[in-house]
């Protein structure tokens, strides 16, 4: 349960960077003039200050507990897991489906402790309002479309495909602004939402980014309940962040 638990949260940070099937008014929705934008290059803004050789290191810090009822054979647990990453803006090159559109190519790098480093890639163009993420290089359509200048109460989706049969939707919002956020000021701050299992009563997900350096924390809390028998059941919560330290930025 602990690994399953820490994958999780994993997961669910990494797919807030990519995918999603329609934008806010004002953006360019997928398949809607993508060969037809304003600029030849992959693009910049200020919440994704992206150009070669960015990088950006987080540490991750998850603190999971489970409560068994009385009598239970088990002891009540706590433990903590810590992950690292590196996200790197690696190259310039363009995609090579129907649309060779000019992208930035992302690299991640996440490292948890007792398994192998966990590789993502992504591949971005950033261009006047929007910001277009793709999954694949060969991708001809953007996995996700979201505002490349976010401001408060703009609302995004990324919808993904979980298997074969089944897709899931992962909703964002900006719920506030000039917010202090990691020692950094004025930042946005977007709640994220998605679908849980019935047995998860709570699960919270912030996300704060700040201009000119782009994501700098997300946080999470999480309670689930199984129920054993009428009375009895096992409680599982987690809290943690995920936060950008001061190392990163331009390599020498």
């Amino acid at each position: 349960m602990k690994k399953i638990l820490s994958i999780s949260a994993v997961l669910v940070l990494a797919a807030g960077f990519v995918g999603c099937e329609e934008g806010l008014e004002g953006f360019r929705n997928p398949g809607e003039g993508i060969s037809n934008f304003e600029q030849d290059g992959a693009g910049s803004s200020p919440y994704f200050p992206y150009e070669l050789g960015k990088e950006w290191n987080y540490l991750g810090v998850y603190t999971y507990t489970t409560d068994y009822p009385e009598g239970f054979p088990g002891e009540d647990t706590t433990w903590t897991d810590t992950t690292t990453s590196i996200t790197e803006v690696i190259g310039e090159t363009q995609l090579t489906g129907s649309n060779p559109l000019a992208v930035w190519e992302i690299r991640t790098i996440s490292y948890m402790k007792d398994m192998e480093p966990q590789v993502y890639y992504s591949w971005v163009h950033i261009d006047g309002d929007s910001v277009y993420s793709f999954d694949d290089i060969s991708d001809s359509e953007p996995d996700m479309v979201s505002p490349s200048n976010p401001k408060l109460g703009d609302q995004w989706e990324h919808i993904y495909e979980v298997d074969d049969t089944t897709t899931d939707t992962i909703h964002y919002e900006v719920v506030e602004e000039g917010v202090e956020a990691n020692g950094y000021d004025n930042c946005i701050e977007i709640k994220i939402t998605q679908d849980m299992p019935e047995e998860v009563e709570t699960f919270e997900q912030y996300q704060y980014m700040a201009k000119e350096t782009g994501m700098v924390l997300a946080t999470y809390d999480m309670l689930t309940r199984f129920e054993l028998s009428p009375g009895e059941e096992i409680v599982f919560t987690m809290e943690g962040e995920y936060k950008l330290l001061p190392s990163s930025g331009i390599k020498e």
